[in-house]
């Protein structure tokens, strides 16, 4: 067994934590995701159900929305943290990010010049 825990961010900072969830008979998919102050005081949570799809469409849609919800408020300085192993090393690489989460037509990167920090929780 794997103990999964949550560790409050640094003081000033928020924490994004996101998941996607595939039930394997059914190939039923949803996804949602916490944003927490450095507290652990809850600032806002999203869950969705999307029918039929992958565990990765499921991942990358919780990211994709926990972000969009983060900058729609304005929370821009985030630690992003997931369980989904894939996902963190898609997101950590130098390659480019599959999806536009501004509305640009460039996509985003993880480039150093990127205001958030993503992480896996695994120990």
């Amino acid at each position: 067994m794997i103990k999964v825990y949550w560790n409050c961010s640094p003081a000033g900072c928020l924490k994004l934590n996101v998941d996607g969830s595939l039930v394997s008979s059914s190939g039923l998919a949803g996804y949602g995701g916490l944003l927490q102050d450095s507290t652990g005081c809850l600032l806002f949570g999203f869950a969705y159900s999307f029918g039929q799809n992958t565990i990765m469409a499921a991942e990358l849609s919780a990211l994709v929305e926990g972000v969009k919800l983060c900058m729609s408020q304005g929370y821009m300085d985030l630690i992003i943290e997931s369980d989904f192993l894939i996902l963190c090393h898609l997101i950590c690489s130098d390659t480019e990010f599959p999806c536009k989460l501004d509305g640009d037509s460039q996509g985003t990167s993880s480039s150093s010049s990127s205001p958030f920090y993503f992480d896996t929780c695994l120990p």
